[in-house]
């Protein structure tokens, strides 16, 4: 969670701050599997994240985590 939102490319990182700086809300779309991993580039800190929308398997103590942060978490 301390890593916010990253990813291995240095080019997608760029456009994606990109858009989420130019957002009134921001979205973010994953799944379980990508929950405390850390890749090369930072994209955001998890501050700029208004809502996480994930599967089903996420673990229960992230769910809690996030919330506890003000950050909306949907399970779909």
């Amino acid at each position: 969670m301390d890593s916010g939102l990253t990813t291995p490319d240095l080019d997608e990182a760029e456009v994606k701050r990109t858009m989420l700086s130019c957002a009134s809300e921001r979205y973010v779309l994953v799944d379980h599997s990508k929950f405390n991993r850390v890749a090369l580039c930072q994209i955001a800190p998890l501050s700029m994240v208004d809502v996480i929308i994930t599967d089903s398997e996420i673990d229960e103590s992230l769910l809690e985590t996030y919330r506890n942060n003000d950050i909306e978490l949907i399970r779909s």
